[in-house]
């Protein structure tokens, strides 16, 4: 094998061609002052490259490159057909509508054993559940805003049907702004 080589090379040193490439004169020096100084069977040295320190700058690049891309589209304006105000602006110094207060009591055993106390909002004729959906469903809008605050006091020993009937009547009227407050309490 060790014969081979040095046949090839001297093939090589006397054409100055290897393969389809030129050797130059200088390349030629250099190997046989390298083959002189090695020991006998002992190959020169392969020249490669590194192919993992690529790959790790290849992907560090990439990591580089992804982080500092803004992958967002751009904003743009939005075109809005914005509906007109037909009614009056707010005015800024008006004070929060006061809540209209709905008093519930279980009078019975039964169903229908409850009576309403509403005190606020001009609904102090208001006796039965239907009659306070109605009433306030029909006044929404008029005389009491669509975001009134009502708030359903239920009494001490109330049942909490009695209380969700209300409840539900004021919110199947349309308002949104309802809260039950502690039972037992007038205040």
């Amino acid at each position: 094998m060790t014969g081979r080589r040095e046949s090839e090379s001297e093939a090589m040193d006397a054409h100055g061609w290897e393969g389809e490439r030129a050797v130059e004169p200088a390349h030629d020096a250099v190997v046989e002052a390298e083959r002189r100084t090695r020991p006998r069977g002992s190959a020169l040295p392969v020249m490669s490259l590194n192919l993992v320190t690529m790959i790790d700058v290849v992907f560090l690049l990439l990591v580089y490159f992804m982080l500092a891309t803004d992958f967002r589209t751009p904003e743009e304006a939005v075109p809005l057909d914005l509906p007109t105000r037909l009614t009056a602006p707010a005015d800024p110094l008006a004070l929060p509508a006061r809540p209209i207060e709905v008093f519930v009591e279980t009078m019975g055993e039964w169903r229908d054993e409850y009576a309403l106390r509403v005190e606020g909002g001009g609904l102090g004729h208001v006796r039965t559940v239907q009659m306070l959906r109605i009433d306030t469903e029909i006044r929404r809008g008029m005389d009491l805003g669509d975001d009134q605050p009502f708030v359903v006091r239920p009494g001490a020993g109330t049942n909490w049907e009695h209380v969700l009937a209300v409840y539900n009547a004021l919110r199947g009227a349309g308002y949104a702004r309802v809260r039950l407050a502690e039972p037992g309490g007038e205040g």
